[in-house]
């Protein structure tokens, strides 16, 4: 069963149409277990729970945002999809961007669930976009077919995230169970063309004081960078002249 840990890990994008552009960054990732994240809190001096630190972890930067515990938010959300989970019982795991100095800004948050056999069994997706929207794709693991590591699903878009593809689009996903590696890849498709590849890969480390330390050094912007990097390939597909599309009125 993986455990809290530090990734260190590498974003890439690569558009394939209407125009070719890529881009990559790194940045750390938290894995972090939601039944403990206040003893994660006290056993490292720069982290904390729903406090300032160097790292920190905020209940109202992730699910509803309004107070709900998330062990019983993701809980409820598949029971919706018919996924069996009892209350209290497995593991909930979440990948995601820490606070940094106080700012955060998550693009996507991973939630993985293990019943009590240590199997996963599910996987929430949590988009959320620079207009403050967010969406969960909540996926039920099939393990049929299957390896056992690696998984793959499908989804239609619900959430306007880029203005530069339309909301006619699907998600094909491929992950990996965490362990001393994570690996995703997202493959998106607009009326049946592949127009973007979104992958994110990243190699474990123990999560401790010094590693904290490290990371803030080695990424001294951490957060700050990803939402940079969005705003700034914005631009570069604009000047390329990329078709735009306009914010809907309302979600789906």
């Amino acid at each position: 069963m993986p455990k809290s840990a530090l990734y260190h890990c590498e974003v890439v994008h690569k558009r394939l149409y209407p125009k070719h552009h890529s881009f990559k960054y790194k940045i750390a990732m938290l894995l972090l277990d939601l039944d403990n994240l206040e003893r994660t809190s006290a056993e490292h001096r720069f982290f904390s729970y729903n406090q300032w630190n160097i790292f920190s972890f905020f209940d109202r930067d992730h699910g509803p945002s309004d107070g709900t515990p998330l062990r019983l938010w993701a809980e409820n959300l598949m029971r919706e999809k018919g996924i069996n989970c009892c209350s209290g019982e497995g593991t909930l795991l979440l990948l995601t961007l820490p606070r940094m100095y106080g700012y955060v800004f998550n693009p996507l948050s991973i939630y993985y669930y293990f019943d009590s056999k240590e199997k996963l069994t599910a996987v929430i997706y949590q988009v959320t976009n620079t207009f403050g929207d967010r969406h969960c794709y909540v996926i039920p693991i099939d393990h049929q077919h299957e390896s056992e590591t690696i998984y793959s699903h499908s989804a239609e878009k619900r959430l306007f995230v880029s203005p530069f593809i339309s909301m006619s689009a699907t998600y094909d996903f491929y992950i990996r169970t965490p362990s001393k590696k994570i690996q995703l890849a997202i493959h998106e498709f607009e009326n049946a063309k592949h127009i973007l590849t979104a992958t994110l890969s990243g190699k474990e480390e123990c999560l401790n004081n010094n590693t904290i330390i490290s990371a803030a050094i080695r990424y001294p912007f951490l957060t700050f960078k990803v939402i940079g990097a969005i705003h700034w390939n914005a631009l570069l597909l604009w000047l390329k002249r990329v078709p735009l599309f306009h914010y809907p009125s309302t979600e789906n």
